[in-house]
Protein backbone atom coordinates (compact mmCIF):
# COMPACT_ATOMS: atom_id res chain seq x y z
CA UNK A 1 0.00 0.00 0.00
CA UNK A 2 0.80 3.70 -0.80
CA UNK A 3 1.57 5.76 2.41
CA UNK A 4 0.40 9.48 2.01
CA UNK A 5 2.31 12.01 3.57
CA UNK A 6 0.12 14.54 4.94
CA UNK A 7 -3.71 15.37 5.01
CA UNK A 8 -3.50 17.54 2.02
CA UNK A 9 -2.56 14.62 -0.18
CA UNK A 10 -5.56 12.34 1.86
CA UNK A 11 -8.10 14.71 0.24
CA UNK A 12 -6.37 15.06 -2.86
CA UNK A 13 -6.92 11.12 -3.51
CA UNK A 14 -9.61 11.31 -2.13
CA UNK A 15 -11.24 13.65 -4.67
CA UNK A 16 -9.64 11.47 -7.35
CA UNK A 17 -12.07 8.82 -6.45
CA UNK A 18 -8.91 6.74 -4.46
CA UNK A 19 -9.90 4.21 -1.75
CA UNK A 20 -8.01 4.88 1.62
CA UNK A 21 -7.37 3.10 5.09
CA UNK A 22 -5.89 3.77 8.30
CA UNK A 23 -4.94 -0.04 8.73
CA UNK A 24 -7.12 -2.22 6.23
CA UNK A 25 -10.08 -2.17 7.91
CA UNK A 26 -11.71 0.70 7.98
CA UNK A 27 -12.28 2.16 4.41
CA UNK A 28 -12.88 5.89 3.20
CA UNK A 29 -13.78 7.55 0.19
CA UNK A 30 -15.37 10.68 -1.19
CA UNK A 31 -19.35 9.64 -2.28
CA UNK A 32 -21.49 13.20 -2.86
CA UNK A 33 -18.76 15.31 -1.61
CA UNK A 34 -18.52 13.32 1.86
CA UNK A 35 -16.47 11.33 3.13
CA UNK A 36 -17.86 7.85 3.56
CA UNK A 37 -15.58 5.57 6.03
CA UNK A 38 -17.01 2.17 6.21
CA UNK A 39 -15.81 -0.51 9.12
CA UNK A 40 -16.74 -3.73 10.63
CA UNK A 41 -18.71 -1.91 13.26
CA UNK A 42 -20.15 1.36 12.19
CA UNK A 43 -20.88 3.25 7.88
CA UNK A 44 -20.84 7.02 8.16
CA UNK A 45 -20.38 10.27 6.32
CA UNK A 46 -18.41 12.90 7.33
CA UNK A 47 -18.13 16.90 6.52
CA UNK A 48 -15.05 17.53 5.06
CA UNK A 49 -14.00 20.02 7.75
CA UNK A 50 -14.74 17.47 10.38
CA UNK A 51 -12.98 14.97 8.70
CA UNK A 52 -9.72 17.30 8.78
CA UNK A 53 -10.17 17.86 12.32
CA UNK A 54 -10.41 14.22 13.05
CA UNK A 55 -8.11 12.37 10.85
CA UNK A 56 -5.60 15.06 10.26
CA UNK A 57 -2.95 13.74 12.00
CA UNK A 58 -3.57 9.57 11.17
CA UNK A 59 -1.20 7.91 8.30
CA UNK A 60 -3.29 6.69 5.45
CA UNK A 61 -2.50 4.60 3.31
CA UNK A 62 -4.37 3.88 -0.67
CA UNK A 63 -6.24 1.03 -0.60
CA UNK A 64 -5.91 -1.68 -3.47
CA UNK A 65 -8.67 -4.49 -3.05
CA UNK A 66 -9.72 -5.72 -6.45
CA UNK A 67 -12.83 -7.23 -3.92
CA UNK A 68 -14.68 -3.67 -3.41
CA UNK A 69 -18.27 -2.83 -4.00
CA UNK A 70 -19.24 -0.46 -6.64
CA UNK A 71 -21.20 1.25 -5.09
CA UNK A 72 -22.84 3.05 -7.90
CA UNK A 73 -24.12 -0.74 -9.23
CA UNK A 74 -24.89 -1.37 -5.81
CA UNK A 75 -27.38 1.35 -5.64
CA UNK A 76 -28.53 1.23 -9.42
CA UNK A 77 -29.58 -2.68 -8.03
CA UNK A 78 -32.03 -1.72 -5.32
CA UNK A 79 -33.08 1.57 -6.86
CA UNK A 80 -34.49 -1.08 -9.49
CA UNK A 81 -35.51 -4.22 -7.14
CA UNK A 82 -37.06 -1.82 -4.47
CA UNK A 83 -40.04 -1.34 -6.62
Amino acid sequence: MIKLENIYDVIEELNKGEYLSTDGLNIFFMKNNKIRIKSQNANYYLELEDFIKLYKNVVFFIYNNDILIDENKDEEYYRFYKK
